[in-house]
């Protein structure tokens, strides 16, 4: 995403998140990675979380981040960046504000991005590789990429740890739109993607519950239109119609039964 010269040959394992420097004391970092090749360093990265870009945020880490750079540098000798995740483009723009050290040249530009610079991920084989990835920016990009976003949430906490799943998928929820959130519920209940695990049955039968408490006929028309186009089912302006159009629960309850399952969209309304 940014470039970088990253040599292909390389292990890369988790680095120290504390450096003890001159004083001696200890500054502690979000992460560091460390990449290597028999046994020496090639390159480090220092990733850090900045939710806020206040100008007391902004000083403070203007005084610290470029000491980052440079204790992890000289304790592993080899070329060092740091970059940063944050919560909007805007608080990004803040922080990738050079850091003036006072020395001429030597001002530190951090590598900040927020999950809008994250390119999506829409194919349930690279979703389930890279699962974090497509959590992280699924948010900023489901209502213009649509349900293929979406797909790819499920696909990827099948593969998530359990103890984190749970955590991951309230994240995304909390940052979708209300169509986009109906969509993935919609999903998540779908036989492609029927819960093993006790959190997955939990949020299943809470997902239903849901739905019914809810009452929105306008949100499980939607659903099912979304799950058919996800699926690759044409869906034609007249069947289009008459599924936006039903207010029945009863029957729009039946549809999303029924849509993981068909393979032409008039099988719904048989």
């Amino acid at each position: 995403m940014f470039g970088l010269d990253m040599p292909d040959d390389v292990c890369w394992q988790m680095g120290p998140e504390t450096v003890t420097n001159l004083a001696p004391q200890q500054i502690s970092m979000d992460i560091a990675l460390i990449g290597s090749s028999a046994d020496t360093p090639r390159r480090a990265i220092i990733h850090e979380v900045q939710r806020k870009a206040g100008k007391a945020d902004l000083e403070r880490i203007s005084y610290s981040w470029p000491e980052y750079v440079t204790s992890i540098r000289r304790r592993f000798q080899c070329p060092t960046t740091i970059m940063a995740m944050c919560p909007t483009p805007s608080i990004a723009r803040r922080v990738r504000t050079p850091m003036k050290t006072g020395h001429p040249g030597f001002d530190l530009t951090v590598l900040a991005y927020s999950p809008e610079d994250l390119k999506p991920i829409i194919d349930t084989a690279s979703a389930r590789e890279w699962p974090e990835w497509v959590l992280l920016s699924s948010p900023a990009h489901a209502d213009v990429e649509g349900p293929p976003v979406l797909e790819a949430v499920a696909a990827a906490l099948q593969v998530t740890d359990e103890e984190k799943r749970e955590k991951y998928y309230d994240y995304v929820l909390a940052r979708l739109t209300d169509a986009a959130r109906h969509t993935l519920e919609t999903i998540m209940k779908s036989d492609t993607y029927r819960p093993q695990s006790d959190w997955g049955r939990r949020l299943w039968s809470e997902g239903e519950a849901h739905g019914k408490a809810e009452g929105e006929a306008e949100g499980r028309a939607k659903g099912v239109l979304a799950v058919l186009r996800s699926r690759g089912i044409e869906v034609p302006s007249e069947a289009a119609d008459r599924i936006t159009a039903c207010t029945d629960l009863r029957v729009l309850d039946v549809w999303l039964d029924k849509v993981a399952l068909v393979e032409r969209v008039e099988e719904l309304f048989d």
